[in-house]
């Protein structure tokens, strides 16, 4: 379940699920380059002077502890111990032809092995500087949003009968103005062991995408109760986000004085996940939103007793 932040103090508030965000910054996997360099051979000695030392010195010092405990032993030990290594100084000298002649062969592939290894070094190479390219990136994450956008589900009926606040009959004009046949009304989406759905006031939905955006627009207050403050909203917000919907939520001020930059600010959204700024070109000489502070149920009882909604919903409209 995708965590919401514990404090969205200003709007409007945007809400992306946490699969789609880390589109922005995923990268393609590097395979590890797993090939080994040959080695270059080693010319053989007739008799490993190092290795024979090395052994000696072991059987002196297990000669020497066992001869603490028992001296007959430790000396039969000792005995035993540089008879094999004799033994083997022996094998190493009657076999060194034997392994001059592995050498030489070994000298003579080793040019080949060498050039195949760098072949491949190189191939490996150009592989990784492919996955890394912009170019590459940029497909990479287009893919990888097209299959998250899969994920998102549906919203499950249109005939909502939840009430329409003031505000939004004036708002949907501006959004049908600039979004066409994107935007979507009176939608529901069940919820789990509840007889009544949600519905959110306005959808943009792109269906070749699967891509939705839940618009909410919030009043401080209704019928002279709080509504809409801090934290009342976050179930719901999780409900969409969980099924991959992005929310994003509009004071009525906002809706109500720059309902065009409300508009941009969601073209805005979808520029920045489809990383593509089309939606952006009718909005260039568009301000940017005025962020209004998100209130509190206090707050919200402050702007019942002051009618601040009154204030915003008589005055000029830009």
């Amino acid at each position: 379940m995708a965590k919401l932040p514990k404090f969205m103090n200003y709007y409007p508030i945007i809400i992306i699920p946490k699969p789609l965000q880390h589109i922005k910054t995923a990268m393609p996997k590097i395979p590890k380059f797993r090939e080994k360099q040959p080695r270059s051979p080693q010319i053989p000695q007739p008799i490993e002077i190092k290795l024979i030392f090395i052994e000696s010195l072991a059987v002196i010092g297990i000669s020497i502890g066992i001869g603490l405990v028992n001296l007959t032993i430790g000396i039969g030990v000792l005995v035993f111990g540089f008879i094999v290594i004799a033994i083997q100084a022996l094998i190493l000298k009657n076999n060194f032809p034997t392994r001059l002649q592995k050498y030489e062969q070994e000298v003579r592939a080793y040019p080949s092995k060498l050039e195949a290894f760098n072949q491949l070094k190189l191939e490996y190479d150009q592989e990784v500087e492919r996955l890394q390219s912009p170019e590459y990136i940029l497909e990479f994450r287009q893919r990888l949003l097209l299959d998250t956008l899969k994920q998102t589900k549906p919203h499950d009926g249109t005939n909502s009968k939840a009430r329409r606040g003031m505000s939004e009959a004036k708002f949907v004009k501006h959004l049908n103005r600039y979004f066409d046949t994107n935007i979507y009304e009176r939608l529901t989406l069940n919820i789990p062991n509840s007889p009544k759905p949600y519905s959110p006031d306005f959808a943009y939905i792109d269906r070749g995408l699967n891509l939705y955006i839940d618009i909410e627009i919030d009043e401080p207050y209704s019928h002279r109760q709080p509504i809409h403050f801090i934290g009342q909203d976050d179930r719901r917000n999780q409900f969409f986000i969980d099924r991959g919907w992005i929310v994003i939520r509009f004071c009525e001020e906002q809706v109500v004085r720059y309902p065009r930059q409300c508009c941009k600010a969601i073209a805005e959204v979808i520029a920045d996940i489809l990383g593509d700024g089309l939606e952006l070109t009718r909005f260039e000489n568009t301000p940017p939103l005025p962020k209004v502070k998100h209130w509190t149920r206090a707050e919200s009882l402050t702007m019942i007793k002051n009618q601040a909604r009154d204030r915003y919903l008589n005055s000029p409209h830009t």
